[in-house]
């Protein structure tokens, strides 16, 4: 990837998923407040901080416990490109859509209750454990593949890209928790979900190359245009699993309800 290129997707990544994680937090927060049950605010904030530790442990696990080298690196980045895909279709279309968006609310608002009226209130600290960390581990995930189709350039500032994720993050969630700041969550997703399927089809066509560069995926020329910054290259391959990506993407884009991220601010 160009550094352009990795900077916006580590921007965007982090900053859709952090939002996510940010606006169940308030979510909840919000809900304790209005109950009069802010003794319980405590335990959501353990369950933000453990998330966060842990997803750091598990960042670090995922680059420093494992040495990879040789052919073996082609492989392991191929894979882990074609799976950031398929989560990255999977958060962009099914996760997020109407039905998915309605139940994740409902099991949140039923363990609230559940929490508040049996006097557990360890289990809110599971809850907004469960909601950080969730997205935490798709965001590692993403980065990973990320990480794997970058040079020392694109590395650099997808670092960048994530400092400055980070630092909006701070802003956002100091408006939203002080002033109760209402977001255009609707146009936001959708923005942010286009780009991720973008990013979808590059993760496709790089990790395909690199499975071919492995030897594992056959690798068929064709007559057409090579383009790197979007993992687009003359091979037969590539291209029918990119064409059938964005097939499945416009059919279920054409399907796809409007979701109820505006409920939660």
């Amino acid at each position: 990837l160009s550094g352009s290129a990795a900077f916006v997707s580590a921007f965007f990544i982090l900053l859709r998923e952090g939002l996510e994680a940010l606006l169940i937090v308030a979510a909840l927060s919000a809900f304790l407040v209005r109950t009069k049950r802010q003794d319980g605010l405590l335990y959501i904030n353990i369950g933000c901080i453990s998330a966060l530790v842990l997803g750091l442990f598990t960042w670090w696990s995922s680059i420093s416990l494992v040495s990879i080298s040789g052919a073996s690196r082609e492989i392991t980045e191929g894979v882990a490109a074609i799976v950031a895909t398929l989560v990255l279709l999977y958060v962009g279309f099914w996760m997020h859509d109407k039905t998915s968006a309605a139940k994740w609310k409902k099991f949140i608002d039923d363990s609230m209750h559940k929490a508040l009226t049996s006097g557990t209130l360890w289990t809110l600290t599971g809850l907004s454990f469960i909601a950080v960390y969730r997205e935490a581990f798709e965001t590692i995930l993403f980065y990973q593949a990320l990480w794997a189709q970058a040079g020392e350039t694109g590395k650099t500032m997808a670092l960048s890209g994530f400092l400055s994720a980070i630092g909006v993050l701070a802003v956002v969630g100091w408006l939203i928790m002080r002033y109760s700041v209402r977001l255009p969550l609707r146009q936001f997703f959708s923005i942010t979900g286009g780009l991720m399927f973008v990013l979808a089809i590059i993760f496709a066509g790089k990790g395909i190359a690199a499975l071919q560069e492995a030897g594992i995926i056959i690798s068929s020329p064709v007559n057409f245009i090579r383009i790197d910054i979007l993992g687009i290259y003359p091979n037969l391959q590539g291209l029918l699993v990119q064409i059938a990506l964005i097939a499945v993407a416009v059919i279920l884009w054409n399907k796809k309800s409007s979701n109820i991220y505006g409920g939660y601010c």
